[in-house]
């Protein structure tokens, strides 16, 4: 091997190490490895025990249809299919799972990979279990030369290279393991959720947004949140643009509110996604037998008798619908009076301002 061959497979071990922590970092690197390869674009995918993708990593962009495609293909992918053929870091080509005539018919090669630009392939895994895979594919143009014996193994000391940072994500994940047991194991109101959105985990204090129906876990154990107003729908915890985040309101079919959520990454690295979840998801049920203490509200945030009485609405979970009706005004009045609450206690959302309300609920 040539030496500065040996030195590029150096810098792709340091740099896949530093992208464990900078999901940033990774683009770039697959990049230039695509570039080092003689690719014109390069892939590195990892997926779970029953082949949802964690996560889909590409050197450049990639177009729309693959995007749209890949998940819905996966099952069908021929070479996703070649999988149970392939041996870590020995790299398989087109040729060795699938013929000219096969790929003139196939339904994935014609509607996603060839109109993609991908007509040759060279890939394996990385790394291998039960339960995770992670695997790196160099494409080419179906115009251009297929892979190349030399080149294949090239691509198996990339993926060498490439190794040892996935055990290191092993070994920060079971670590983390603990921290999320640990976690669920108190009486708090957890759930651990993966990048799709499934349930992974969930700990007893739940179980009330379950019964009141806040939450729902779906048959595909999709975690969804109630939609307010109509008993028969649910939002996934995973949208479009990902998973939700930060802090939000969970209301039940009805519109009461009952709990604040808070949304947090437990699997920062770059090249994981997550083995054992990717997020943790912690609620704070409100206590809707409690009652503020308006007196103390109206000293500790100056709050008019009317702001004060909204507010407790507020902090009961009541709807602004409810709470106009039981005062006998219009809900975009409830509205207004409820921003300029928040005003005076110092928040600009809903979910903080319950949350600043709490400490001056009580039990009747």
């Amino acid at each position: 091997m040539a030496l500065e061959d040996q030195q590029t497979l150096k810098l792709i071990q340091t740099r896949m190490s530093e992208a464990v922590f900078d999901a940033a970092a990774l683009r770039p690197l697959l990049a230039d490895i695509t570039e080092f390869l003689g690719a014109s674009a390069c892939q590195l995918i990892t997926t779970d025990a029953q082949s949802q993708i964690i996560q889909s990593a590409w050197s450049r962009d990639i177009p729309p249809v693959v995007m749209e495609k890949e998940q819905e293909f996966i099952a069908l992918n021929p070479r996703m299919q070649a999988i149970p053929m392939m041996r870590p870091l020995k790299p398989l080509r087109e040729r060795d799972f699938i013929t000219p005539d096969a790929i003139r018919t196939d339904p994935v090669y014609q509607e996603m990979i060839l109109p993609a630009g991908m007509g040759h392939f060279s890939g394996a895994p990385v790394v291998q279990s039960a339960t995770f895979f992670a695997g790196l594919a160099m494409f080419r143009h179906q115009e251009d030369d297929a892979f190349s014996d030399d080149e294949t193994a090239l691509q198996g000391l990339v993926m060498g290279a490439m190794a040892p940072a996935f055990s290191l994500v092993e070994r920060l994940e079971t670590e983390q393991v603990k921290t999320v047991a640990q976690l669920l194991s108190k009486s708090g109101a957890v759930i651990v959720i993966d990048v799709l959105g499934r349930v992974v985990e969930r700990s007893a204090g739940v179980e009330p947004l379950l019964e009141r129906g806040g939450l729902k876990i779906g048959p595909d154990r999709q975690l969804r949140f109630a939609v307010p107003g109509d008993a028969n729908a649910y939002n996934a915890a995973r949208g479009v643009g990902g998973l939700v985040g930060g802090r939000f309101l969970v209301h039940g079919p009805e519109g009461d509110l009952q709990a604040v959520a808070e949304i947090a990454p437990i699997v920062m690295f770059g090249v994981s996604g997550g083995l054992t979840g990717s997020a943790v998801i912690t609620f704070r049920l409100v206590q809707a037998e409690g009652r503020l203490d308006q007196s103390l509200a109206r000293t500790a945030f100056g709050l008019t008798p009317a702001e004060a009485e909204v507010a407790a609405g507020i902090a009961r979970g009541l709807s602004i619908k409810t709470i106009s009706e039981a005062r006998g005004t219009t809900e975009n009045t409830v509205r207004t009076v409820v921003k300029r609450v928040m005003a005076k206690v110092g928040v600009s959302r809903q979910p903080e301002l319950v949350t600043a309300l709490s400490s001056m609920v009580f039990r009747d």
